[in-house]
């Protein structure tokens, strides 16, 4: 048993999300190893120094999870890393539910295929389910198949092994099955299993792959999702994030509390650590909160961690609003990388096939983060997998704009009214030019009208002098100076359009070159701006500043959208830039600075200004709205913020609410003002805080 002082129970922070009908946590694949000795054999598939590590990591997140407090739990299966014949598997799998039992977790369960045995294919690395490893289940936790109603929502937990096999027990769930649902006709449904359907397609092979379903199981239980619109699918197994949609019914993979899995990574283009057995980052649960209108689900990262972090129990983790439920952030991403990767995976143990592998965890973090808003190249259209997937985001709540570069030969309306159910808006960029010429705009007004569709302009000058830089570099939109003359221009000839596309020179601080275009004279031929925010060079403090001075400036703004560039790292191009995530999908601190700014600032009021000086030396910025206050403190790296600064934060007496935005949590701060003032200037990394300034 581990042993961690009472004052380590971690807390969450819900205070910014939408009420909910129902919450549940589901998680799995904790996979208590018994002995993590027995992998110290040469070449074996596990690293013992790493197998070690397996029942804290797993005890820590159950101890999260029991710390949401929601109405029940799920554990999607494989409770131990033993599995049935192997001479500690009854040892193992009293640990793991005593594990359970200590973090004050009782889960519903479905069983795995380390619980009762292997799917029933001849490949598979282990023996299939016996009448023996069923009943013993069947024994200690109850039917393998089941169901209940719980706030309108009927939860069906099916044993996804015993599909496809010969024991009675698999027709016997067959027609339960059919029978329960048709008993529950027009209610909202939930499906939990261990062994996902399909991971890349749904027509995907099944024998010799060890990740799927086969047939024709799969197609019995797709058309099931399908009749009986089923609205979320959770399963395990893969200990790999991945979305999936079967018509209205979304698929969710739900990644493993302690180990990650090799196979995936041919869809990645780096090596991840250990081979793909320990990549940190992508361990973790979902917190479900079920609405009248949907479902979200909330990422819970544990990140491996086995010990609470030195401040828990006194900050709180803060759960952020995703996509769907944050309408009105104006947060977008510049997809330089597709938004989805796909590969051809490998023939190794435990495939014996080469299926396709696929990589979402970019299109997950885009919902984690509450982006509402995609920039995509119009090619994307032109590629089957980009263009089902960003269709996919746009169903959870994101707006695509896709971009074209203007020429002579370019048939706007044409190709845009090929694609229009799956475009929200458009950008034209118009190259070697501030003005665009008479026939563009004859283009772009045709379009606009014609298809109902917002446009935004944006030049692209490729001769650019940059900063540092022997040659010249593209500039894409406009700066705040050029907007009186290109208004003027639009005005000659009759042409409004929605928005322009505005560029914050990367030398430039955003708060200040933002407010340039924010708080200039009107423009009659312009409605709203986007924003592109460049994340230049490698340094990730400097980068992590740049994004929480781009996400207050776009508060001050309402109707803005802002772009962050780039999504994912470019580490092989000419400029080479940090992203929001790394090239293994993982998220740098910005990501998760922009992630709880986004859910602070935009989850209720809609219109700030701003308080501080915008001069571009401070470290202090500050916006204020009809109910709170908001300071965003900015040491720089290395060095502290000046104690003499914080006077007009320290000193309102008003109740402060801090957020330290890169580990993602919450504090009320109770201090007096001298050691608020010293703690605040001791800080290190971006931080927000919140005072309420009437009730």
């Amino acid at each position: 048993m581990l042993s961690r002082p009472s004052s380590a129970t971690p807390v969450f922070d819900r205070s910014f999300l939408l009420d909910a009908q129902l919450e549940f946590v589901v998680l799995g694949d904790t996979h208590f190893i018994h002995d993590p000795e027995v992998y110290a054999s040469e070449n074996d598939s596990q690293d013992p120094r790493l197998t070690r590590m397996w029942p804290a990591r797993a005890e820590w997140a159950l101890r999260l999870a029991a710390a949401l407090e929601t109405s029940f739990v799920v554990h999607l299966g494989d409770l131990a890393q033993d599995y049935p014949g192997k001479p500690s598997f009854v040892k193992a799998r009293q640990a793991a539910r005593q594990q359970l039992r200590r973090c004050g977790l009782q889960p519903y369960h479905v069983p795995g295929n380390m619980d009762i045995g292997d799917k029933p294919d001849p490949t598979m690395p282990a023996g299939w389910v016996t009448p023996s490893s069923l009943a013993e289940w069947h024994d200690q936790f109850g039917r393998s198949w089941y169901s209940f109603d719980r706030q309108g929502i009927h939860c069906v937990f099916l044993n996804s092994q015993i599909m496809n096999g010969p024991l009675p027990e698999a027709e016997e769930q067959r027609r339960w099955l059919e029978s329960d649902l048709n008993d529950h006709t027009g209610q909202r449904v939930f499906f939990f299993l261990h062994m996902p359907p399909f991971f890349a397609g749904e027509h995907e092979q099944g024998l010799g792959y060890y990740d799927n379903l086969d047939e024709p199981a799969r197609g019995w239980l797709l058309g099931l999702l399908r009749k009986h619109k089923v609205e979320l699918l959770f399963s395990g197994h893969m200990h790999f994030a991945a979305f999936n949609r079967v018509d209205s019914t979304r698929l969710l993979s739900v990644p493993s509390t302690t180990t990650t899995r090799p196979g995936f990574y041919e869809a990645f283009s780096i090596l991840p650590p250990d081979q793909g057995k320990n990549d940190l980052a992508k361990l973790g649960f979902y917190l479900v909160r079920v609405h009248k209108d949907g479902a979200c689900a909330h990422l819970v990262r544990t990140e491996g961690e086995t010990e609470p972090a030195p401040a828990e129990g006194q900050t709180r983790r803060l759960v952020t609003r995703i996509s769907r439920d944050l309408p009105n952030s104006p947060i977008g991403v510049y997809l330089r990388l597709p938004l989805t990767q796909a590969a051809d995976g490998v023939i190794a143990w435990p495939d014996s096939v080469r299926d396709q592998v696929r990589n979402d965890y970019p299109f997950l973090a885009c919902m984690e983060l509450g982006a509402r808003h995609l920039r995509a190249p119009a090619s994307d259209l032109e590629n089957e997998l980009q263009r089902q997937r960003l269709a996919m985001a746009r169903d959870e709540g994101l707006q695509v704009s896709f971009v074209w570069l203007w020429s002579d030969k370019l048939r706007l309306t044409e190709v845009v009214q090929r694609y229009r159910d799956q475009i929200d808006a458009i950008e034209v960029q118009i190259p070697g030019t501030l003005w665009p010429e008479e026939s563009c705009l004859r283009q772009i007004m045709r379009c606009r009208d014609q298809l109902d569709i917002p446009v935004t302009l944006a030049p692209l000058l490729a001769l650019e002098r940059s900063p540092g830089k022997y040659h010249p570099r593209a500039r894409v939109g406009y700066r705040a100076a050029e907007l009186a003359e290109l208004n003027q221009h639009l005005l000659q000839h009759d042409t409004h359009v929605d928005r322009v596309l505005c560029h914050v020179d990367s030398h430039l601080r955003p708060w200040v070159a933002m407010q340039e275009f924010i708080h200039r004279d009107p423009l009659s031929q312009v409605g709203n701006f986007d924003f592109v925010v460049q994340l230049p060079g490698l340094d990730e403090n400097a980068q992590a500043n740049r994004a929480a001075e781009a996400v207050l400036a776009a508060a001050l703004h309402s109707g803005c959208r802002l772009f962050l560039d780039p999504l994912v790292d470019l580490d092989r191009t000419g400029d080479i830039n940090h992203g929001l995530l790394d090239r293994l999908s993982n998220p740098r601190p910005a990501f998760h600075i922009v992630r709880c700014m986004n859910t602070v600032l935009f989850a209720s009021e809609k219109e700030f200004r701003p308080m501080a000086d915008k001069s571009p030396e401070t470290q202090i910025l500050g916006v204020e709205g009809p109910m709170r206050r908001l300071w965003l403190l900015l040491p720089d790296a290395g060095e502290t913020i000046n104690s003499t600064a914080l006077d007009g934060v320290t000193g309102t007496g008003r109740e402060t609410l801090c957020f330290d935005l890169v580990a993602g949590t919450s504090e009320a701060l109770r201090e007096n003002q001298e050691e608020l003032r010293q703690r605040l200037s001791a800080l290190r990394s971006p931080t927000l805080l919140m005072q309420k300034t009437s009730s």
